[in-house]
């Protein structure tokens, strides 16, 4: 009996991508032109950043790697040209920016201003996109409530209760002038795009 030696091929780097089904693609053009192809995780070096989303490298036998590499090609080819095709970014279609500016500057919803009303913290600026002043005014109104809370029942300030209603309407007075001035900006630029 003569003993059987199967040459056994190195396999090399083609290359690596960022996610498993990026790599299934590859893997599957090479087979179809059939080429083998192993893929391995490229682990971090600390376990604890390793994660779910970590880069996949694909090998090849090294003889066959200058094959390899004109597949890689032709599929880079390929996804460039069907990728504007089907996120719809190929279409020429004139009409879509005006829709999607208008979509952007989009008013802000006065249900934002009823739901101000509805909810006993003064968040209504904050909904608006007026940071600053929805900070502000939260602020006084989480601090009166603590110094509130320090108070015995029935013995604290009136005052205090002031500044709670006070920190509330405000809240909504600002909201509401915001939403207001931000309507009429938006009604201002849809006119002279349109005009």
């Amino acid at each position: 009996m003569g003993c059987y030696h199967a040459a056994v091929s190195r396999f090399v780097a083609l290359t690596t991508v960022g996610d498993l089904g990026a790599a299934e693609v590859i893997v599957e053009a090479l087979s179809n032109r059939g080429i083998e192809s192993k893929v391995s995780r490229v682990l971090a070096d600390h376990p604890y950043q390793r994660s779910a989303l970590e880069p996949v490298r694909i090998l090849v036998p090294e003889e066959r790697f200058a094959e390899s590499n004109d597949v890689l090609a032709a599929l880079q080819v390929e996804v460039e040209r069907d990728f504007p095709a089907q996120s719809g970014a190929g279409k020429a279609d004139d009409d879509l920016a005006p829709k999607l500016e208008k979509r952007a500057n989009r008013r802000v919803s006065y249900a934002t201003l009823w739901l101000g009303f509805a909810v006993p913290l003064p968040i209504t600026c904050l909904c608006v996109g007026a940071r600053l002043a929805g900070t502000l005014f939260l602020g006084v109104f989480i601090g009166d409530l603590v110094t509130l809370a320090t108070y015995e029942r029935g013995t604290a300030p009136m005052t205090l209760l002031w500044w709670l209603i006070g920190a509330k309407l405000g809240d909504l007075a600002v909201a509401l002038a915001v939403s207001v001035r931000r309507g009429r900006a938006v009604s201002r630029s849809t006119n002279v795009a349109a005009g």
